[in-house]
């Protein structure tokens, strides 16, 4: 019986796991499912969206094939089409009745605007006739294609979704088999212990001598079943029950599994704003500035400087580029550290301009750690540093939303800030040259502020040292981009451009006015008889709490320079 046993359960488990590895082999679905595409349109340009990367479930990848050169780049699906704007290019759809790759014309401009380094690329790969690359489809993610921008872009793109393969069929019936193997192999060893055991030798005894019987003669058919004849009728019964599960277990096992399906997500109709750059383009766009600044610096050229600066931080840099040809005695402007990056605060937007809050620090050469504002005016500029700002001793930066999630950017003039951004400067100004009397005194906290002290100590040293001139203070705005972007707490970080006049001018024909040091560098004189106006540029950056709150505002980090001297 134990026999029988055995041999329709390993029967079983021996069908069971042929059929789990045929599912795995020669039943199962392909690994990759394929669109391809081969342009007959000459454009420079080749964009395929991230509808188009999700037509499908399942990891994406790109083989493209062109003659020469090849560039690809990823980013944000809104990036890539306000960079394409008017150009020239072709969309890539999938066309799920026909189940192929369509194309779709778009623009009519061909400017020959080369793609690569741009700012707005989350990745960029260069290759020549060949290239396979993995794509990701999440974070709205698209891809750029072309050669250079003057040239055809390739015209063979084959996108191949990773198909994602259900085994939980197959997986059952190896377990299913493997568990009915080892049931088998028990029933076959307690099969041979009790046949050893039952069925061992035996001496045979003679049998002694015995009478005549009668023996009464039955008919067969009409008793029951006994013996041997009883068990091989029940081993038939066991042999049907098997065979039946041996054919259900085949036919439930022959389908092939199948891959699993959803449904490909919709685009959304509304563009959420996202953080205007990612961790890894804000460390790329980093170290091209850093490797710009030190390039401008060591030759002292403003050309150099241009590609990456712009606003008041060219402003300054640029003058001091002229005072160190000038007089080797003067001290360089402050370096750029590429890192470590200890504050980060990007706008969260869609549109152009673009403003990102940085902020690194040199340990290496014990410098206070430095506020950088990068502003992209529209998507074919990259970013560009407006504002470096060294953070004054003890600030500390209020609590701000998470890098991943960016800020809103504040309008210049909101009325939910304690004051608005456009009349910093002047608010500002107006507190330095009145202090307590100034109408803006209730607004701000400065009473320690180690730059707002020099300040108001410097004006009142000047006109207590003046005996034979007048001297006066304007303090104004010096450059529009005035950038805000929201805290927590409802306040904002606002980054400012200050311009103070010092105006100075000799009482009586006979006096002069003198002066020293880089003043008297750009003036080229060491005085005037008529008098000197002094122009200096101040960076500064202002926490501004909102209007209900009771802190005043805060003046978190300054930077000042002279740029520019002249007779009166």
């Amino acid at each position: 019986m134990r026999f029988l046993i055995a041999t329709g359960l390993f029967v079983v488990s021996l069908v069971l796991l042929l059929v789990g590895l045929g599912q795995r082999t020669i039943w199962a679905a392909p690994e990759e499912s394929h669109l391809t595409l081969r342009s007959t349109t000459s454009v420079p340009f080749v964009l395929i969206p991230n509808q188009t990367l999700s037509a499908r479930d399942g990891a994406v990848s790109l083989t493209i094939a062109a003659p020469s050169k090849i560039f690809v780049a990823t980013g944000r699906t809104s990036d890539l089409g306000a960079w394409l704007g008017r150009e020239k290019h072709t969309i890539l759809e999938v066309d799920a009745k026909a189940s192929r790759l369509s194309e779709k014309l778009s623009g009519w401009a061909t400017s020959k605007v080369n793609p690569s380094g741009s700012d707005l690329w989350r990745s960029e790969v260069h290759g020549t006739k060949s290239l396979t690359i993995f794509v990701s489809r999440g974070s709205d993610n698209a891809v750029l294609i072309a050669s250079d921008g003057a040239h055809r872009a390739p015209s063979a793109v084959d996108i191949a979704w990773r198909i994602n393969r259900d085994v939980t069929q197959s997986t059952g019936l190896l377990i299913a088999g493997g568990v009915l193997l080892i049931v088998a192999f028990v029933f076959n060893s307690l099969a041979l212990a009790k046949n050893r055991k039952t069925r061992g030798p035996r001496r045979r005894m003679p049998k002694p001598p015995q009478g005549p019987k009668y023996k009464v003669k039955r008919n067969r058919s009409a008793g029951p079943a006994r013996g041997r004849y009883r068990a091989r009728r029940g081993g038939r019964a066991l042999g049907s029950i098997v065979a039946s599960s041996l054919a259900l277990g085949a036919l439930a096992g022959c389908a092939p599994a199948q891959p699993t399906t959803s449904p490909s997500p919709s685009a959304s109709a509304v563009v959420q704003a996202t953080p205007a750059v990612s961790a890894k383009q804000l460390d790329r766009i980093l170290a091209n500035v850093v490797a710009v600044t030190t390039a401008a610096d060591s030759r002292e050229d403003k050309k150099t400087l241009k590609i990456r600066f712009a606003g008041p931080a060219l402003a300054l840099r640029a003058v001091n580029y002229k005072l160190r040809k000038l007089s080797s005695r003067t001290t360089p402007s402050p370096g750029i550290a590429e890192s470590p990056v200890t504050f980060v605060l990007p706008q969260a937007t869609t549109s152009w301009p673009r403003t990102v809050m940085v902020v690194t620090e040199d340990k290496a050469s014990h410098s206070l750690p430095q506020l950088l504002v990068l502003i992209q005016k529209s998507p074919r500029e990259n970013f560009k540093v407006w504002y470096t700002i060294p953070l004054l001793p003890g600030a500390k930066i209020p609590a701000v939303p998470l890098a991943s999630a960016g800020s809103i950017s504040i309008t210049p003039d909101s009325l939910f800030l304690k004051v608005k951004p456009a009349i910093l400067a002047f608010a500002f100004g107006d507190l330095i040259n009145k202090g307590d009397s100034s109408q803006f005194a209730s607004k701000f906290a400065v009473g320690s502020n180690p730059f707002f002290t020099q300040m108001s100590q410097n004006q009142a040293q000047v006109k207590a040292s003046l005996k034979s001139a007048t001297a006066r203070f304007e303090h104004s705005l010096g450059d529009k981009h005035v950038e805000s972007l929201a805290t927590t707490d409802g306040g904002a970080l606002v980054a400012v451009y200050m311009l103070d006049n010092y105006i100075i001018r000799a009482k009586k024909r006979t006096s002069a006015v003198t002066v020293s040091g880089q003043e008297k560098l750009l003036l080229k004189a060491s005085g005037s008889s008529t008098g000197i106006k002094s122009t200096y540029g101040n960076m500064l950056l202002f926490y501004v709490p909102p209007s209900s709150a009771q802190d005043g505002i805060q003046l978190l980090g300054a930077n000042q320079g002279l740029l520019a001297v002249k007779n009166l």
